[in-house]
């Protein structure tokens, strides 16, 4: 005697339906259009289409009305980048005893000099540029820490 339940049964129905193929292979871009236009509160999103391999990165075309800001926010992203390197190699300099105070004074110098070059064109951003200030902003507060520590004499 077998012994069947709802649940086998229910399980033994799905698995004896035919599957639906995806239509066109982009059913996770046609879910994603209609939770946007749920979130939009009946606002219809015209017809989404995401990037796919041989496409293009959609988060390129954001408002780029000002050509010359866009360049100046990736060149000064770049410039922060290279500032936080060149502050990872003044924690190795100083951490390795190795070298004179009065180099890793000229290191921190020099950085301070970036850090404030960097804040001077960080105004000519305005708004678009809040979240690359407050990583500049950051950087400021360690230069200024870094050189009070230094006339301080921790670091002799």
């Amino acid at each position: 005697m077998k012994i069947r339940n709802e649940r086998l049964e229910g399980l033994l129905s799905q698995e004896a339906a035919p599957k639906a193929a995806p239509a066109d292979g982009r059913d996770f871009e046609n879910m994603l259009a209609r939770q946007i236009g749920q979130e939009a509160d009946g606002v219809s999103t015209p017809n989404l289409h995401l990037a796919g391999l041989g496409g293009f990165d959609p988060l390129l075309l954001a408002d780029q009305s000002e050509p010359d800001d866009a360049a100046l926010f990736f060149s000064l992203a770049n410039r922060t980048d290279d500032l936080l390197g060149a502050w990872e190699r003044y924690v190795a300099t100083l951490g390795s005893g190795e070298t004179s105070a009065k180099s890793v004074w000229g290191m921190l110098a020099g950085m301070d000099a970036r850090v404030q070059d960097l804040r001077a064109e960080m105004d000519k951003l305005g708004a678009q540029g809040q979240g690359l200030g407050v990583v500049i902003n950051e950087l400021e507060v360690l230069t200024a820490t870094e050189k009070f520590k230094f006339n301080r004499g921790d670091y002799q």
